[in-house]
């Protein structure tokens, strides 16, 4: 089974929004150098590209490809899972064309973070394909939002704006019984809630960032867990634990067959 996992919304689903915030894309203001201009002055000897005026914009060449590695990593998350190795060579691609883009020095650890970023991303999905560990594919998850967040930081420093933390969230209203196990989203983005533990499985809902439950049952592997739907009173539905955060152990947790 674990041969068939995908992605999950995290990457997993956006990431112009992170854990830590969100991030204005810059835009050339009237007045300021276009693309054009800018491949120009690339050569000049006598003006330097990391000029604030020019160094905006050579920043929006570089998020262009995060921008596009988000779109693509969502889209890879409402796949099934024969279908995940395309997805995964595309993202791959848009790796490439991220590594091969030309930054000035002062742009060179944005572009670190990046690539970085992409990475981890791609090496997770790769793992999910191999067989990883449910523990080794929650690590890579985690990581990735890691190096998100840092490359969103150090956008906001390149453009001079500040990073808002995400506060408008709000929790999906559980409380579960003291000492429970539990799981919770701690991601960017909502994470499929399935009607049988299987990444084929017909989608229930989501389960909401910041959304707390308790934990009903797992899957025979330990690999789903099966909580109550809050928005959907007695009815059942499966989590991939890769794709959220457990408090607790499964050990005394029965084994729950579909």
């Amino acid at each position: 089974m674990i041969k068939k996992m995908i992605v999950l919304c995290v990457l997993f689903s956006t990431l112009l929004l992170s854990a830590c915030g969100a991030v204005v894309t810059p835009q050339p203001t009237a007045g300021s150098a276009t693309l054009e201009p800018i491949a120009v002055v690339e050569a000049s000897a006598t003006i330097d590209p990391c000029a604030p005026q020019y160094e905006r914009v050579l920043a929006q060449r570089v998020h262009n490809h995060m921008r596009e590695f988000d779109d693509a990593s969502t889209l890879a998350a409402s796949l099934t899972a024969d279908k995940l190795p395309s997805a995964i060579a595309e993202l791959q691609r848009i790796r490439r064309d991220s590594q091969d883009e030309p930054v000035p020095s002062c742009l060179g650890k944005l572009k670190d973070l990046q690539v970085a970023h992409m990475n981890m991303v791609i090496d997770t999905l790769l793992g999910m394909l191999n067989g990883a560990k449910p523990e080794d594919l929650q690590t890579g998850i985690s990581n990735s939002r890691q190096l998100h967040d840092a490359y969103t930081v150090e956008l906001a420093n390149v453009l001079g704006l500040t990073v808002v933390a995400n506060s408008t969230a709000v929790p999906v209203a559980q409380t579960p019984a003291a000492g429970a196990v539990t799981v919770s989203n701690a991601g960017v983005g909502p994470v499929n809630m399935r009607a049988t533990p299987d990444l084929n499985g017909a989608i229930v809902t989501a389960f909401a960032v910041n959304e707390v439950a308790a934990v009903l049952g797992k899957s025979a592997d330990g690999t789903w867990v099966q909580v109550d739907v809050a928005a959907q009173p007695g009815t059942k539905a499966w989590i991939f634990l890769a794709t959220v955060t457990l408090s607790g152990s499964l050990d005394a947790v029965p084994v729950v067959t579909p």
